[in-house]
C-alpha cells in the first residue's frame, strides 16, 4: 500500500532509481509510488493479459523517463534498416510493412517507429509461426527492401534491388540485454516517445 517508504530506505543519496514492472501496471507509471521517486521507468508490454491495449496505456500516460522492453527488443532491427536506407539510391519509401507474431508490441512499435520516421503509411501483419517479428518490407520506386528472419532463427536475410543478398545478425533479445540496454541511458528517450504518440496512431493492424 506504500511501496515508496519501503523502497527510499534503501536508496542511496543522489543514486539515479531505475524502476521496472514485469509486465504494464493498471495505473499510468509514472504516478505510481514507486515510479514518482525513479529517473528511468521500464514496464515490459510482452508480458501485459492484452499487449495492444497495454501499448495504449503506455502512449496515454507517456512522461519523459518512460520506456519499455518491447522497445529495446528492436534495437537491432532499426540499426539494420537505418543502414539499408542510408545506401543510395535515396528513395522514398511508399509503405511498410511489418511482419509478426498477433498482438507483439514489437511489431506495432517497428511499424509504428517507420511510419513516423519516414512519413508514410505503415502495416502490421500476422504471422502465426513465429514468437517475434518475422519479416520487413519497405517499398520504393526502386524495388523493395527485404529483411525476412523466418521462425526462431537469430539470422536474418537482407535483400536489395540490384545487390547480392546479404546475412545479418538479428538474433532475439533475452529480457537481460534489454535491460542493460535501458540502463546505459538515463535521460528521455525522445523517439520511444514520439513512437508511442505519434506512431501508433497512424499504423494499420492486419
Amino acid at each position: 500500500e506504500a511501496a515508496d517508504t519501503l523502497v527510499m530506505p534503501l536508496l542511496l543519496s543522489d543514486a539515479p532509481i531505475v524502476a521496472w514492472w514485469p509486465g504494464v501496471p493498471d495505473e499510468v507509471v509514472a504516478q505510481h509510488p514507486v515510479g514518482r521517486i525513479a529517473t528511468r521507468r521500464i514496464t515490459d508490454a510482452t508480458l501485459a493479459a492484452d499487449p495492444p491495449a497495454a501499448l495504449e496505456r503506455l502512449a496515454a500516460g507517456y512522461t519523459a523517463g518512460d520506456t519499455d522492453i518491447a522497445w529495446s527488443g528492436i534495437t537491432l532491427w532499426r540499426g539494420v534498416l537505418a543502414a539499408a536506407l542510408d545506401e543510395p539510391p535515396a528513395d522514398e519509401v511508399t509503405e511498410v510493412r511489418v511482419t509478426g507474431a498477433p498482438g507483439h508490441p514489437s511489431v506495432r512499435l517497428l511499424a509504428a517507429w517507420l511510419a513516423d520516421r519516414l512519413d508514410c503509411p505503415a502495416r502490421a501483419l500476422e504471422d502465426e509461426e513465429t514468437p517475434g517479428i518475422s519479416r520487413v518490407e519497405l517499398d520504393r520506386p526502386s524495388g523493395t527492401i527485404v529483411v525476412d528472419r523466418p521462425g526462431n532463427g537469430h539470422v536474418a536475410l537482407l535483400t536489395r534491388p540490384g545487390r547480392e543478398a546479404q546475412e545479418v545478425n538479428l538474433a532475439r533479445r533475452e529480457v537481460t540485454y534489454s535491460l542493460m540496454e535501458d540502463l546505459r541511458r538515463l535521460d528521455e528517450d525522445v523517439v520511444y516517445g514520439r513512437t508511442l504518440r505519434e506512431g501508433l496512431p497512424r499504423i494499420t493492424v492486419g
